[in-house]
């Protein structure tokens, strides 16, 4: 698999300007968890620069973060949990590895966003949750229209 990372050199711009945005967004996100996320393994995939493992983190989840970016994985690296360069497409773990799995904004980077919300589902054990958000619904995507049909048609809803 041919991975490029569109993020390299950008670790810090990101983490100064677009986590402002994505911050609170994440936050929701995390918060909107079926069960409480405190003493579970939580594996963030596309963590970029950690704006939703401190979500996580602060709802007193035991982290465990990918991304395909290694400059996006190096911003403020000595505060942030254990982390791995790792293509959501072909997760480095073990099946059913994880209690619960969250995707902030990584999924709406794939063509085929599907196969990325697989390799979450192979990693996150039977009845654990999947958080996933992506961009705006406001305007039309078909990459974003295939995700939002994904976890309805396995009967997840929200």
């Amino acid at each position: 698999m041919t991975t490029v990372d569109h993020y390299r050199g950008s670790g810090r711009r990101w983490a100064g300007g677009a986590t402002l945005v994505y911050g609170p967004i994440a936050v929701e996100m995390v918060d909107m968890s079926p069960h409480p996320l405190a003493g579970r393994r939580v594996l963030d995939a596309g963590t970029g620069t950690g704006v939703a493992a401190d979500a996580l983190i602060a709802h007193g989840a035991r982290l465990v973060a990918t991304d395909l970016s290694l400059d996006m994985l190096a911003w403020d690296a000595r505060r942030r949990p254990p982390c791995a360069v790792a293509d959501v497409r072909a997760l480095p773990l073990a099946d059913h590895c994880v209690d619960d799995t969250v995707a902030a904004f990584v999924l709406n980077h794939l063509v085929d966003p599907g196969a990325g919300f697989a390799e979450l589902i192979r990693v996150t054990r039977p009845g654990g949750a999947i958080l996933v958000t992506v961009y705006s619904t406001a305007s039309r995507s078909a990459v974003r229209d295939r995700l939002d049909r994904s976890p309805c048609s396995a009967a997840w809803s929200r």
